[in-house]
């Protein structure tokens, strides 16, 4: 069965989408040091920061890829998986723009990372559209 683009490339979206929270999380679990202080430009000190970020940057972020996997793969699961990115990027979005609002002094990672939000979200939106199934 042949596929039109727009499915195709909306499938390897949510793959790649899926698997660089699964690899994100593994990241935050095994160096939560290292990687917390490239991406906030602070240093974990206590050894409760260090194991809340492998818990909720770490742990949180493997189970959304690995639950974003098993939704994908569903009957039907290409339209909620997009779904779910679209409503999951614009809440962290939206969280992050009011941190930045309310406290200031963002870094260029977390502009970053509120681009990544924004254009995922559009993207999956887009995909989403598209889809004629």
């Amino acid at each position: 069965m042949n596929q039109t683009p727009a499915p195709v490339l909306a499938n390897v979206f949510v793959a790649l989408f899926a698997a660089f929270f699964v690899f994100y999380g593994l990241g935050f679990a095994f160096f939560p040091q290292a990687l917390f202080l490239q991406l906030t430009d602070f240093a974990l000190e206590a050894g409760s920061q260090t194991i809340d970020i492998r818990a909720t940057y770490g742990g949180l972020s493997v189970a959304f890829g690995i639950v974003m996997l098993k939704v994908w793969r569903m009957p039907g699961g290409l339209k909620l998986a997009l779904s779910f990115i679209i409503v999951s990027m614009l809440a962290m979005a939206t969280g992050r723009l009011i941190g930045m609002l309310i406290d200031g002094d963002s870094n260029l990672m977390m502009k970053l990372y509120l681009s990544l939000e924004i254009g995922s979200a559009l993207v999956a939106f887009g995909f989403l559209r598209s889809l004629k199934i």
